[in-house]
């Protein structure tokens, strides 16, 4: 995967810097039911240079990888038809066996309430639970909602990078 080269919006009033990587910006597959959240989350992922598309569903987020290339997907986890869990399970079992064009494509989960752990639990507790469940199934992070979109794009970006460098180290000698 190409480098990450950060670049400034040429307006002064821009909060964000856009973010593009060698191939053009990057693309985020945003699986989510609830349109708003859709239509919030598409808007601020554009106004940071990003390439957003959206899938109201897991079976419909499956479709889209299967035909577009994705450098990250944000996946709410509950929702019809498929949820987020088993959407990225089924992801990682199309990149296991090859059949996507990118080897690992890093899915960020945007948990509800249900599955947040208790506030009677202790914060470690709760941080193992809570990563326990996205871990599992597949996830490489979470972020609950509502977003920070400053915390979001931190999350993308190290994805990104990271995938990157672990791309670079297994094709060199």
């Amino acid at each position: 995967m190409p480098s990450i080269t950060p670049q400034s919006h040429p307006t002064p009033d821009a909060i964000h810097a856009t973010t593009e990587i060698k191939e053009g910006p990057i693309n985020v597959l945003i699986v989510e039911d609830l349109p708003v959240n859709q239509l919030l989350l598409k808007k601020a992922l554009e106004s940071l240079g990003m390439l957003p598309s959206t899938a109201s569903n897991g079976q419909e987020a499956l479709d889209k990888v299967k035909q577009q290339s994705f450098h990250i997907i944000l996946m709410d986890c509950q929702m019809p038809v498929m949820d987020g869990f088993e959407a990225t399970r089924q992801i990682r079992h199309l990149e296991a066996e090859g059949n996507l064009s990118s080897q690992h494509i890093p899915t960020i989960s945007s948990p509800g309430f249900r599955h947040i752990p208790s506030a009677k639990e202790s914060p470690n507790t709760q941080r193992q639970k809570g990563s326990g469940l996205f871990i599992a199934a597949g996830m490489d992070s979470y972020i609950a909602k509502p977003y920070q979109i400053s915390r979001l794009e931190q999350i993308i970006l190290s994805h990104i990078k990271f995938t990157e460098e672990k791309e670079a180290n297994e094709t060199s000698p």
